[in-house]
């Protein structure tokens, strides 16, 4: 098998684990948030997904479209920043605040692997970055901050791991723009949220028709 085929082997296996792992991850999050399943579980959930995905990862870079060292940076934080509620049951729900998230990363796979469904995908994932990513977790930082009083260092190192959280996705966002203005070249359609280019004939007619057209004024006799 030729070393591209391979790559793409790895990366597409990787990302249909993920497509079931995913979710149940992030929705065992938000029953843990409303109560309905317990968020110390969740909590140790996620600290053995994080390390069997950074284990795997470094064995098999290739698991990842780019980035795997940025990946596994993110994997380090994020099991820093879990050795707080492991420590501290009672914040368990921290680890269920953060990681509600994982549904946005499902949506980031699934527009990647399903073709057909690429477009309500990306619309998914969209809508749920903005209010989890660039919302949720830097009002997190606050919370964080204000409800940790008092556990000195520890406190640092939970608020300063979910700065480097959100750095992270901002710095997802801006990566996805320019990737996608260097595609366009321009800011038509930034996010691909729309498809407002006709390519069919029909299409095409129906744009046509659908401009304003121009008004020509005629002279008239005797004027």
């Amino acid at each position: 098998m030729p070393p591209f085929s391979r790559t793409k082997a790895a990366c597409t296996f990787h990302d249909r684990v993920n497509l079931l792992a995913l979710p149940v991850l992030g929705t065992l999050a938000l029953a843990g948030l409303l109560g309905f399943y317990s968020a110390t579980k969740v909590t140790n959930m996620f600290v053995m997904y994080i390390v069997a995905d950074a284990l795997w990862i470094w064995v098999e870079p290739d698991a990842l479209p780019s980035l795997p060292i940025v990946v596994q940076a993110h994997h380090l934080v994020t099991i820093v920043l879990l050795i707080f509620p492991l420590r501290h049951p009672e914040f368990a729900h921290f680890t269920c605040w953060d990681g509600i998230v994982e549904i946005n990363t499902f949506f980031l796979i699934a527009r990647r692997q399903w073709k057909a469904q690429r477009q309500i995908m990306n619309w998914c994932y969209w809508a749920t970055f903005l209010p989890m990513r660039l919302v949720l977790y830097p009002y997190l930082l606050f919370r964080f901050w204000f409800a940790l009083e008092g556990f000195g260092l520890e406190r640092l190192v939970v608020v300063a791991c979910q700065f480097l959280l959100c750095g992270f996705n901002g710095a997802m966002i801006y990566a996805s723009t320019v990737r996608r203005m260097r595609r366009l070249g321009s800011r038509d359609d930034l996010w691909g949220l729309a498809n407002l280019t006709p390519s069919t004939p029909q299409e095409k007619a129906a744009y046509k028709q659908s401009q304003p057209q121009p008004v020509v004024i005629r002279a008239q006799a005797g004027y």
